[in-house]
């Protein structure tokens, strides 16, 4: 198992594992719906890691949510510490929102896993969205403020909560621009959240119009 290769300008490598690449590990749970415990039977999930120095979320895994509400990550490296986070397939399915493990829409509020061996049992209870479809959208950009310097920011997931219930959501652009459509009259919570910046919170009240100007 142990070998060593020596090459041009001093180059001196050393193997332990017969050069063999480091082992990964799985990672596997169940995607149910917060509000009974049944199995979600689409979407995907993410292994991710927020990268400070370039302000970016990076995916280590991912994979698909199968009938039965099962995924599984098969190639997460050794001593990864990752969130993980279950998505619907397409926005415009209105079945859940974007949720992090254990059942939270808040980065901050996550349960980070750090990734030592295979691990099973890693559910996730995700909000459930009830919305028979509506006329109505609210729209609008988010952007960074660092340095007072309005910069569009991507990746950003935007809920739209009415009375406690999530009634839409979307996941900002690389311009920044997000709309959630199909949505009824009512006072909104409309939360923004993205790994590596704090929330945004706006109170909306939709009444005879769509709104296109509610920018964070």
């Amino acid at each position: 198992l142990t070998g060593w290769v020596v090459g041009d300008s001093g180059l001196v490598l050393k193997t332990t594992t017969g050069g063999e690449g480091p082992p990964v590990y799985s990672v596997a749970g169940i995607v149910k719906y917060q509000d009974n415990g049944l199995p979600v039977t689409s979407g995907y999930v993410k292994a991710l890691k927020y990268d400070s120095l370039l302000f970016s979320i990076i995916t280590v895994d991912s994979a698909q949510i199968l009938s039965n509400g099962r995924y599984t990550f098969s190639n997460i490296p050794p001593s990864s510490t990752i969130d993980i986070m279950a998505y619907e397939n397409d926005e415009e399915e209105l079945s859940f929102v974007p949720t992090y493990y254990v059942s939270t829409i808040n980065w901050k509020n996550a349960s980070s896993i750090r990734v030592d061996s295979n691990m099973s049992s890693i559910d996730i209870s995700v909000k459930r969205i009830v919305n028979s479809g509506y006329s109505y959208h609210i729209a609008g950009y988010v952007y960074t403020n660092n340095a007072n310097d309005l910069t569009a920011l991507k990746d950003a997931v935007i809920y739209a909560r009415l009375a406690g219930v999530f009634k839409g959501y979307s996941v900002s652009l690389s311009n920044g621009y997000y709309r959630i459509d199909s949505l009824p009259a009512g006072v909104y919570e409309i939360i923004a959240d993205r790994m590596g910046y704090d929330a945004g919170t706006y109170i909306i009240s939709l009444t005879n119009t769509s709104l296109d100007n509610i920018n964070f």
